[in-house]
């Protein structure tokens, strides 16, 4: 089981790999356990989180690619470019038992590279590949021309334009709806200028009793598909919680002014539900919570997307003051094709809507744009200007922390 850690030099374009040792696995498992050793070995006090030598961690759970249940997880951790404290998101999917088919289990990048390049990785073999023809692409269009060239079977991490711009809450994206949000993730890799990481194995990662592990691993898997928590998940993915916390009074409305949005009907998980097409499972997992549903594309035609989570619906909606279905199903497509963390984008929205209708922000801050609750338009145009670092987005895109500084002590 203890396979290996990857390094790997952008600036220089280095690479070589160390095996796991047995006492580092005893005592911190893999995934973030590793990961957090490796940042606190590579990070020095006072680093600047975008320095080139600032490292990004890519780490497989212990069990991922095993046959255990929902064995999907992959952890990203660095230096966070958006709180300058520790960021460390967790994503399911398909990569990280991928990876583990490779060989490795944890990747170090360090160092930025003059031009935009992407990682290939294959069993046992590690590349630095040109991505000058990926740049200016969003995350759907990047994974989808990799897998053209490296086959279906291969798996994608990558950014969007809001990475490129290094917008400080930019996500690092896997598929359709995965992301590694919150803490700007995204942003180091397109400090680094690294777009994409494509991973293509062969051998599963060897298991001491495969047998019984199967065994056991059916049994959980039976009780897992009886447990109630389990079918809801399955029958309306995470937006049940809108309806549980719409109910008891304890959702965040409007920036926080109130705790209940009850004009947000077409927003229950029952209704989302009529919306939603076939659903799609992470590796290893029986629940399949992962919905897709039909939205206009970037080109005007129907394209297919994933989600929206919780966390986005209640960002865009009760927080910013949507009550749209169709508005949040198309800003839910917008940010994960730009590679933005959905929370934070719809949360600094909202704070800069209070602050207007306080008066601490005025249209002239704004660019002329009247910020309003539920506007969808305005807010529509808000993510675009973040992402591309335009007008008054180019401050928003600089996160809470340092737009507070420039809106100054009363926002």
């Amino acid at each position: 089981m203890n396979q290996n850690i990857a390094y790997i030099d952008l600036e220089t374009k280095s690479l070589h790999s160390e095996r796991i040792s047995p006492g580092l696995r005893r005592l911190f498992l893999g995934g973030r356990g590793i990961n957090a050793v490796l940042l606190f070995q590579h990070t020095r006090a006072g680093m600047d989180p975008l320095a080139a030598e600032a490292p990004l961690i890519v780490g497989a759970g212990l069990l991922s690619g095993l046959p255990c249940p929902s064995a999907s997880r992959c952890s990203i951790t660095a230096k966070s470019p958006e709180t300058d404290l520790l960021a460390d998101s967790n994503i399911g999917g398909f990569f990280a038992a991928e990876l583990r088919k490779t060989g490795f289990d944890h990747l170090l990048i360090q160092g930025a590279s003059r031009d935009p390049v992407y990682l290939l990785i294959t069993a046992g073999a590690l590349q630095i590949k040109d991505a000058s023809h990926l740049w200016g692409k969003d995350s759907i269009e990047t994974t989808e021309l990799l897998k053209d060239t490296h086959g279906k079977s291969s798996q994608v991490l990558c950014i969007g334009q809001a990475g490129e711009n290094r917008v400080r809450f930019a996500c690092v994206r896997h598929g359709r709806k995965s992301a590694a949000g919150r803490g700007g993730l995204g942003c180091l890799m397109g400090a680094k200028r690294l777009k994409a990481i494509v991973v293509k194995g062969r051998q599963k990662p060897l298991v001491a009793h495969e047998s019984e592990l199967l065994a056991y691993n059916r049994a959980l898997n039976h009780r897992i598909r009886q447990s109630k928590t389990a079918q809801v998940l399955h029958k309306y993915g995470t937006p049940f919680l809108f309806d549980l916390h719409n109910f008891k009074g304890i959702v965040r409305t409007l920036n926080g002014r109130l705790s209940q949005f009850p004009q947000g009907k077409s927003l229950r998980a029952s209704q989302l539900k009529s919306r939603y097409v076939p659903t799609g499972a992470c590796f290893g997992c029986v629940i399949a919570c992962r919905h897709q549903y039909e939205v206009r594309g970037p080109d005007g035609g129907n394209t297919r997307a994933e989600g929206p989570e919780y966390g986005t619906l209640a960002a865009f909606g009760p927080i910013c003051g949507i009550e749209d279905a169709d508005a949040l199903f198309r800003l839910n497509d917008t940010v994960n094709r730009y590679g933005l963390d959905s929370v934070t984008t719809g949360n600094i929205i909202a704070w800069a809507i209070e602050l207007f209708q306080e008066g601490i922000l005025t249209d002239k801050d704004t660019g002329g744009l009247k910020l309003e609750w539920g506007n969808v338009e305005t807010i529509a145009k808000l993510v675009e200007q973040i992402v591309f670092r335009e007008a008054f987005g180019n401050v928003l895109a600089e996160g809470p922390k340092r737009a507070s500084n420039v809106f100054g002590p009363a926002s």
